[in-house]
């Protein structure tokens, strides 16, 4: 027998409120996106170590490339490789900046990657061409490396000021959010401020300088891959809805 002297009851209820849902498959492109970033940082370090320094003169860098041929090949295409896999990574390194900065972080992300597909671009045409031409057809090879420096097979490499603006810009931004240490920050606007100081190849000519830059992907890879408070929505907490019994 229901008691008449009632007069309120109390039901848990869950929130109506229905906040973005997130598919299971974010969290794996997120970690995807964050491992295409330390991808990024290692493989333009490590790429630029092996390679052969085109800089040097059009005889010296034949002779070079004709004795570390391999080297040679291998450290171009991991410059490039390094190069387009920034581009997805920077959709991961967007998520670090929101609010204050997040304008100039979309515009500078897209003026980076741009920068980075011309050079990955420019890096793979270069090291295949050699690569081929080299060992048995040192003549074309030169002919080539001629055509490049006065040609428009070099026009790739024009793009290399968007690369350092873009990620200038972006460490930057992330100063100006403040979702990262200050130290993190300041390391990723060094790295791309460095890139002009590096030659085309060689470990202390090219790879040292460019550390920096190697190291903040990577740390900023790591940050990027941790969850934020988005990522858990689903779990929204109950509120309670107070009835008033009818009079008994």
């Amino acid at each position: 027998m229901k008691d008449s002297t009632m007069t309120n009851s109390v039901i848990p209820a869950q929130s109506t409120s229905t906040p973005p849902a997130q598919t299971p498959s974010t969290p794996l492109r997120r970690r995807l996106s964050a491992l295409a970033l330390a991808g990024a940082g290692v493989g333009i370090v490590a790429g630029h170590a092996l390679s052969i320094d085109s800089g040097q003169g059009t005889a010296a860098y034949l002779a070079d490339f004709t004795a570390h041929h391999l080297r040679g090949t291998m450290g171009g295409l991991s410059i490039a490789l390094g190069a387009f896999l920034l581009v997805p990574g920077l959709v991961s390194l967007l998520r670090l900046v929101t609010g204050r900065g997040a304008r100039l972080a979309t515009i500078a992300a897209a003026l980076w990657g741009t920068g980075a597909i011309a050079l990955g671009a420019g890096d793979v045409m270069q090291t295949l061409v050699m690569s081929a031409l080299v060992p048995t057809h040192p003549d074309t090879a030169r002919a080539v490396i001629e055509v490049a420096q006065q040609g428009i097979l070099g026009l790739p490499f024009l793009f290399a000021p968007a690369f350092v603006l873009g990620g200038t810009l972006f460490a930057i931004a992330l100063l100006r959010a403040r979702t990262v240490p200050t130290w993190l920050g300041v390391l990723t606007l060094f790295g791309p401020l460095l890139v002009p100081a590096s030659s085309a190849g060689g470990l202390l000519t090219a790879a040292v300088p460019l550390l920096p830059l190697g190291a903040a992907l990577v740390l900023l890879s790591l940050r990027a891959e941790a969850p934020s408070h988005t990522d858990c929505v689903g779990a929204t907490e109950p509120r309670t809805i107070h009835y008033d019994a009818p009079p008994a």
